[in-house]
């Protein structure tokens, strides 16, 4: 079953309609609402399976949704410690990114991962997107591996620049991995 909740009219419009067009999944198992999912989340916690997937993807337009983000997060692990939460993020320039992310990697008894794509370099006006991530609490067991995999193809293809470059953290291992976009490597003329 899906559940989604987007605020905006128009966006919930597109989302209903992009929905609509996938055959898998019967009108009974997915409902849309126009709501605050940082409310509504609350009302749905925990399912009665006891097993979720959360997706928390806010435009952090509005500065408060970095401390939204984090109060959510802190209530619903109250309410099931065991989902699986993806809070995606973006690679701007904003003081706001970094201590969200401090603050949810410190909460307490607590397994993520982070996993973030930078497809340029960080604009010299310092405003604008430059890449996005990812904090996963509770992920899969085997995601990380599946991450180390993928995040070097997505540079290389998404990249666009050489300051394109991916970056993978876990709450077992905190220091930075990150690998910059390999250098393209030329022959030269009559090397064998």
């Amino acid at each position: 079953k899906l559940r989604f909740f987007e605020f905006l009219p128009a966006e919930l419009e597109v989302l209903e309609h992009n929905l609509s067009q996938q055959r898998r999944l019967t009108p009974r198992q997915i409902k849309c609402s126009a709501e605050n999912g940082f409310v509504a989340l609350r009302a749905v916690l925990p399912p009665p399976t006891r097993r979720a997937l959360v997706l928390i993807d806010p435009s952090y337009e509005n500065k408060q949704d970095y401390r939204d983000v984090v109060q959510t997060i802190k209530d619903a692990r109250v309410r099931l410690a065991t989902g699986c939460y993806l809070i995606w993020y973006p690679r701007v320039n904003r003081l706001q990114v970094e201590q969200m992310l401090r603050q949810l990697q410190n909460l307490p008894a607590l397994d993520w991962i982070q996993a973030e794509l930078v497809v340029r370099a960080s604009p010299s006006d310092q405003h604008g997107l430059f890449g996005s991530g990812m904090l996963i609490i509770n992920p899969p067991f085997t995601l990380e591996q599946e991450l180390r995999e993928a995040l070097p193809w997505l540079v290389e293809h998404m990249g666009q620049d050489q300051r394109a470059q991916w970056q993978l953290r876990t709450s077992a291992e905190p220091r930075p991995r990150s690998t910059a976009r390999p250098k393209r490597q030329t022959a030269s003329p009559g090397a064998k």
